[in-house]
């Protein structure tokens, strides 16, 4: 596990699958998670120049309803083919969603480089502790 400021140390162009908390009570507080991850990946953009940034959950939650099973299973399989294209995976915003652990695992076993935010490393870092240990076992 990597801290999002090292992705800038690297030099050679990636494509990074940016994940961060969609799921809400409301239809507002997807909308608002949806909009803040729109900031996080026009950020990333902007800073991390020589990367590809891509956030599905950014653009599918406007035809796919999350609160509904059937197609959120969808959308989060769309989001794990996409994942599949990129070099790593890059993990924002204020908490680790259950949507972000399976993609972050899946980034795991794929043998893909992971990042995170300062606040959200700890438990990133633990998450793929114990991936790993499954992979070994």
């Amino acid at each position: 596990m990597k801290k999002k400021r090292e992705l800038g140390v690297t030099t050679r162009g990636m494509r990074v699958y940016l994940a961060s908390p969609l799921s809400a009570k409301t239809q507002e507080g997807i909308k608002a998670n949806m909009e803040l991850a729109v900031k996080k990946l026009l950020i990333c953009q902007a800073v991390f120049k020589q990367h590809k940034f891509v956030a599905p959950h950014t653009w599918l939650p406007k035809f796919l309803d999350d609160n509904n099973p059937e197609e959120r299973a969808f959308a989060l399989e769309c989001g794990q083919r996409i994942l599949g294209f990129c070099d790593a995976i890059l993990l924002c915003g204020p908490r680790i969603s259950s949507g972000m652990e399976a993609e972050l695992r899946a980034a795991i076993k794929a043998g893909k480089e992971a990042y995170a935010e300062d606040q959200l490393y700890d438990a990133a870092a633990s998450i793929e502790a114990d991936e790993k240990n499954k992979m070994e076992a």
